[in-house]
């Protein structure tokens, strides 16, 4: 539980997660695109489709936790730097097999 806490709290994990969507915004992917690119740096692999399909309902579900409309996704730091944060905390991530 402390890890969970410390991937969730830390500052340092929260300023890395806002570099990455920095970085993914200047890169002007398309959002799918950004998608799989997170998921291939993050875990060494694609998401499956249904994971692809939960990530893009996900980043919708924050855009309106932050108030932001659905055409600002591509542009929102906040937006994607939750995405990253989240990916952080997966215990994919986190745990080496």
């Amino acid at each position: 539980p402390a890890q969970a806490l410390t991937m969730l709290n830390d500052p340092f994990v929260i300023e890395q997660a806002k570099k990455w969507a920095v970085a993914l915004i200047a890169d002007g992917a398309a959002t799918e695109q950004r998608v799989r690119h997170m998921f291939q740096a993050a875990l060494s692999r694609e998401p499956t489709t249904v994971e692809l399909s939960l990530a893009l309902e996900y980043l919708t579900e924050l855009a309106t936790e932050h108030g932001v409309a659905t055409n600002n996704i591509p542009d929102n730091t906040l937006v994607w730097q939750d995405l990253a944060q989240s990916l952080f905390c997966l215990k994919e991530f986190i745990y080496v097999r």
